[in-house]
């Protein structure tokens, strides 16, 4: 290795460790605009950690309330993607082109469609749907645990499913304990590929291990949800029954 013009040694790409070689990553090769990119996102990734810890700093609203952390993550995320697209000066037909932003869209149509569909209907037929399942869970308290996996995996939220099948529950009279143990169950949220994270996980595996198979069902998440419900169900059931 020869010295520059400046008398200064330019950077290896590798630098030895023992025995081991590590890859140096040269920051300098990053541009003014990338570096004011990350310290937005970080930026606003802090303040949405900041304001969900402290209540206090969320901003009131006219009617008194607070505002939710729902909105809150919209706002700062928003920003966030607004400052970045006006540094970077990107041109609005190449992010549309990215398979990233092709993903997030995709999966956060599905995701806020389905919500509010099952939203929807549910809130329209609780007197209905209320009166017909006690029949059920009065006599296979089970069902509810599966209604409510089934509940997860349409709606794809956990927010939004535990807002429908709790309130279902109490109203049912379910148990604690299965009423908890169905409440688990919605987070492995899995079973249909529709969830953002598993539709975003396929869109980025280019190794193409992570796939929907031919009968949409048998996707690579499926054992992995089913375990995990069941697993869940379990344990919670155990746990609540002991201490409760």
């Amino acid at each position: 290795m020869t010295p520059s013009s400046s008398g200064v040694l330019p950077m290896a790409p590798f630098v030895l460790r023992g025995h081991k070689e590590e890859k140096v990553v040269d920051t300098s090769s990053f541009s003014k605009q990338s570096k004011i990119s990350v310290i937005a996102f970080l930026v606003a990734m802090v303040a949405v950690v900041l304001l969900g810890v402290v209540k206090s700093l969320r901003p009131v609203l006219a009617d008194g309330s607070t505002m939710g952390m729902t909105d809150i993550i919209q706002i700062f995320m928003l920003c966030a993607a607004a400052v970045i697209c006006l540094v970077m000066d990107k041109k609005a037909d190449a992010i549309l082109e990215m398979p990233v932003f092709k993903s997030g869209v995709f999966a956060a149509v599905i995701c806020l469609g389905l919500c509010w569909m099952v939203n929807i209907f549910i809130g329209a037929q609780s007197t209905f749907l209320t009166e017909t399942v006690s029949q059920f869970t009065n006599k296979y308290p089970w069902v509810f645990i599966i209604a409510c996996y089934l509940v997860g995996n349409i709606t794809t939220s956990q927010g939004s499913t535990t807002a429908i099948v709790i309130p279902l529950g109490l109203a049912l009279g379910i148990s604690t304990p299965v009423l908890l143990a169905g409440w688990v169950t919605i987070g492995s949220h899995f079973l249909i590929p529709a969830a953002s994270e598993s539709l975003a996980a396929i869109a980025f595996d280019t190794a193409g291990t992570t796939k929907i198979g031919k009968f949409v069902f048998n996707t690579s998440y499926l054992l992995p949800s089913l375990v995990m419900a069941v697993v869940d169900a379990a344990v919670a059931f155990l746990l609540a029954s002991v201490i409760l």
